[in-house]
């Protein structure tokens, strides 16, 4: 036991938009040798009004987790238990768009596929036990036992070679080159777990249900009475004391109504509610008791089309449907008119989103349509039949209906709605078996963006996407899956983003936003960069 002894280019989205990299110090290019990571720009909450206190902070959640593992990365739930109970090598600086240190305190290239980290001497587990880089690689490996979250280390990580340094150096060994690296390792998914604890609890299944001393987090597992709460103890203890959390503890309750949840916090029985509709902002925002915050979230809704279908090979039916998705309308209903509209799947919100040309515009031209879908075969006597994947939650089968409609008022396009449960649909999705579907990409890690649209790799890695293979397209997915100079890697983006627009391979609709109430003599809530709602800084207004 380890005990406590130690075209489109240049038309970037305006400064805050843009991949602002040179206000960090670090650097993506492995050439650079040593990269120091810069300094932490972390609140300081060290004058939260009253100090750290004895109070309960209750959070209504929208779904019990599965477990409690920050690897299992499908369930919203287990992100938000995650940003309280574990820490991530680095956290990431939203102001400058940038990683910067946490548990790891700087980093560099090692050669191209190989990535050091140096880690805090300082941080211990909750049973006093002292992270080490054997947890770091373990907390890597592991991810082959939760195959939920395992497609993001598998995909990246050649995790059979990354290896512990001594005690306080890890290297992370890659597949292939991964520029952006650092920045994806400030994402939940990649929190960091003890390997001893999990061996304590007898496995991953028994430490996946009771994770006793598993994290370095602010707050540390107390009780999961299965159906009604989790409940979490602050970690008085936590390495970094000037974000000592206010709250003494963490009740997480399990409503998965929206109305209930919300009006739980309007009749006091919870002070927090995350993951609301957007469609109960107005009449929460009438409730004087109740503060209502609504944040764009860089995760981008966008209609996926499987090129390697027959018929969505042709430009013309993909054009077609480009003029026909009245993305306005769907925001209206998906997002009651909040959050931006987006041309391709990455949002304005995402680093390296690129600006279209000033002169761009996008209106809905069923005529249009009608003559290219008449040019590729189809008429209303021989109508193209297309299906529309989706998950069956939340807002989905209102957004495939409103879809259905917009593409069938061309009488040249019949579409068939399947609404799956989630890993129903994940596994068709993975199978490849769909012609539409209309996901929400986090934007965090870019570089899977290219993945979704690169028809050389199978749908399983790029969780779907566009299956579009296209040799002049895939060399320029090549520059940029190994460019490591930042202007130039922005620069190929921009390239990318202008074909996806030109060819219209998919069609963005618009980012998702968080919806979150809580009671108003309280504040704090933030969202992660995975758009996960982050309760850790929450304390009273005073």
């Amino acid at each position: 036991m380890k005990k406590r002894m130690q075209k489109i280019l240049a038309m970037l989205l305006a400064a805050g938009m843009t991949f602002s990299l040179a206000a960090c110090t670090s650097s993506t290019d492995p050439d650079d040798g040593n990269s120091s990571a810069p300094e932490s720009s972390a609140v300081d909450n060290s004058e939260t009004p009253g100090g750290a206190s004895s109070e309960t902070l209750t959070v209504a959640i929208n779904a019990e987790p599965d477990a409690l593992y920050p690897q299992y990365a499908y369930s919203s739930s287990v992100g938000v238990v995650s940003t309280l109970m574990y820490d991530t090598l680095v956290s990431w600086d939203a102001e400058n768009n940038c990683a910067v240190p946490n548990l790891a305190t700087d980093w560099e290239w090692v050669d191209d596929t190989h990535f050091r980290l140096n880690l805090r001497d300082d941080v211990y587990f909750s049973d006093g036990d002292q992270l080490t880089a054997e947890d770091v690689v373990f907390s890597f490996q592991v991810t082959d036992y939760t195959g939920s979250g395992s497609s993001s280390y598998s995909r990246i990580f050649d995790l059979d070679n990354c290896v512990a340094e001594g005690d306080f150096t890890v290297v992370l060994a890659l597949n292939s080159p991964y520029p952006i690296v650092a920045d994806i390792l400030a994402a939940d998914v990649y929190s960091i777990i003890s390997k001893d604890a999990v061996e304590a609890a007898g496995g991953e299944d028994a430490a996946a249900r009771a994770p006793v001393n598993l994290g370095t987090g602010k707050y540390v597992f107390s009780e999961w009475v299965e159906g009604q709460y989790i409940k979490l103890v602050r970690n008085e203890d936590y390495w970094n004391q000037d974000e000592l959390p206010y709250y003494q503890e963490v009740m997480l309750t399990f409503i998965s109504d929206n109305t209930s949840r919300a009006m739980a916090v309007q009749s006091g029985d919870a002070d927090v509610a995350l993951n609301l509709g957007t469609t109960q902002v107005e009449g929460l925002e009438a409730d004087s008791n109740v503060t209502v915050s609504v944040e764009n979230t860089s995760t981008n809704r966008t209609m996926y089309m499987n090129c390697s279908d027959p018929a969505l090979s042709d430009v013309n039916v993909r054009t077609a449907l480009w003029y026909l998705i009245d993305a306005e309308a769907i925001r209206a209903i998906a997002n009651s008119g909040f959050g931006e509209l987006s041309e391709t799947s990455f949002s304005q919100f995402c680093a390296v989103y690129a600006a279209p040309p000033a002169d761009f515009t996008r209106t809905v031209d069923v005529e249009a349509a009608v003559e290219l879908l008449n040019t590729a075969g189809y008429n209303e006597s021989n109508p193209l039949q297309l299906s529309l994947l989706m998950p069956s939650e939340g807002d989905n089968e209102t957004m495939a209906q409103l879809v259905q409609a917009q593409l069938e008022a061309s009488g040249c396009i019949k579409v068939e709605i399947e609404l799956l449960e989630i890993m129903t649909f994940l596994n068709q999705l993975w199978s490849g078996d769909y012609q539409l579907t209309i996901t929400s990409g986090d934007q965090y890690d870019y570089e899977k963006l290219l993945y979704m649209v690169d028809g050389r790799i199978d749908p399983a890695t790029a969780s779907g996407g566009a299956q579009y293979d296209d040799a002049e397209f895939q060399v320029l997915l090549d520059e940029c899956y190994t460019e490591t100079d930042e202007n130039a890697r922005r620069e190929l983006y921009a390239e990318i983003q202008a074909y996806l627009l030109e060819n219209h391979i998919v069609i963005g609709i618009c980012n998702q936003v968080a919806v979150t109430a809580y009671s108003a003599d309280i504040t704090g809530i933030t969202i992660n960069v995975a758009g996960v709602p982050d309760v850790t800084g929450m304390h009273p207004t005073g």
